[in-house]
């Protein structure tokens, strides 16, 4: 194990990263290392944002998975190697958002109960401002098809 991973491994258990993060950014430092051929604290600025960018377009890699490497690489140089913010940006990408599905009249109509009860179960769920009990609403208020 080199000295950088073991200064790696003792600064997250330090700063409290799970143990399912810290394998995840020793996994990203390391095939940054690989993909170049060298330690990371010998790679530019400019190849980071290349590996990114590769790891994006030819490995055709997910925003989400592209963040992680990001944020992986962000603490090993930033915190780690002390490069400053300034000189070494590492960029992180914007997630893109997914549409609802919106479902037409006929759909609705088309429904089962089980279906509806999902939907409700879901509205219930994921609606904040409903309090304990107001699920009972939402029964008499389903309209029956």
């Amino acid at each position: 194990m080199t000295k950088l991973r073991e200064l790696m491994i003792r600064d997250m258990t330090l700063r409290g990263f799970a143990p399912n993060t810290q394998r995840t950014y020793l996994q990203a430092v390391s095939q940054l290392a690989e993909h170049y051929g060298r330690s990371p604290d010998r790679i530019s600025n400019r190849e980071v944002k290349g590996y990114l960018f590769h790891l994006h377009q030819n490995k055709k890699r997910s925003t989400s998975t592209c963040n992680v490497a990001s944020a992986a690489l962000r603490f090993l140089y930033h915190q780690m190697l002390g490069r400053s913010h300034a000189n070494f940006e590492i960029p992180i990408a914007r997630v893109p958002k997914k549409l609802p599905q919106v479902l037409c009249r006929d759909e609705v109509r088309g429904a089962d109960e089980d279906d509806i009860l999902i939907v409700e179960f879901d509205l219930v769920h994921s609606t904040a401002v409903l309090r304990l009990g107001d699920d009972e609403m939402l029964e008499e208020w389903s309209p029956s098809y």
